[in-house]
């Protein structure tokens, strides 16, 4: 009798187990279906491969279900610097790492994007991976550990795993390919960063208002976070994590 409870035991837990992963899975087919179009953009116009854009979506919103992602359209996790405040930027106010942090807060998911892409193109700290080929998802992943995106020392496993697992890395050939047959290319030259000190102008965006909420004119990097509190493993699907910084 104990044996047979048990095993029915046992069974019950496995179920539950692929219905989280299906859920799981489900939740990120959903979230690349909704913004690889975006992320595809993103690598046009900036150089950064959309598998890249993608995977730390996924990872960085909990495939757009976190708390902050929901409430704020953050999607990156980025927080918001006194220059952000300064200049008339947004924010919500949660405990994270530390009580009463204050995280960007966009009007958009699409202006979420947009800010994560400038802030990776305008930082200096990121300058050596706009070097890379756009498709070379595996040299962006250690480039973005290596520069201190995240603190987590399996970042760049993290991110390598969600790109493969969701063949995410179709996306950057299908933008190669493309821009290949127009007789174009990508690198520094065909991409250039921004002048240092220069004043970023506004973008129009397909965003409700056409233009993007953030404040265009900085004197300081933002600062990223790992996602905002509990968050779907990526790396063991079913099981949950919290938020380590």
């Amino acid at each position: 009798m104990k044996l047979r409870f048990i095993i029915s035991l046992l069974a019950l837990t496995l179920s539950f187990s692929q219905l989280s992963a299906q859920r799981k899975n489900k939740a990120y087919l959903d979230y690349i279906e909704k913004y690889s179009s975006l992320a595809v953009k993103h690598q046009k116009q900036y150089g950064i491969p959309a598998s890249i854009t993608l995977a730390q979506g996924l990872l960085e919103s909990g495939a757009g279900r976190s708390e902050l992602a929901r409430m704020s359209n953050n999607h990156f996790g980025i927080k918001a610097t006194s220059s952000w405040i300064q200049n008339g930027g947004k924010y919500l106010v949660y405990t994270d790492d530390r009580p009463n942090e204050k995280f960007c807060q966009y009007a958009s998911v699409g202006d979420s994007y947009e800010h994560h892409s400038k802030f990776l193109k305008e930082n200096k700290r990121y300058a050596a991976l706009f070097k890379l080929s756009p498709d070379d998802y595996k040299g962006w992943t250690a480039g973005l550990q290596k520069a201190g995106y995240a603190s987590s020392g399996k970042y760049a496993s993290t991110l390598q795993s969600i790109i493969e697992a969701n063949d995410l890395q179709k996306y950057d050939r299908m933008v190669m390919q493309e821009i290949q047959a127009q007789g174009k290319s990508f690198g520094v030259a065909a991409n250039p960063r921004s002048n240092e000190g220069q004043t970023v102008q506004a973008v129009e965006t397909d965003s409700e208002n056409k233009h993007y909420s953030y404040p265009l004119k900085r004197s300081e990097f933002m600062l990223v976070t790992s996602p905002f509190g509990m968050r779907d493993d990526p790396m063991n699907p079913g099981a949950k994590q919290m938020h380590k910084g």
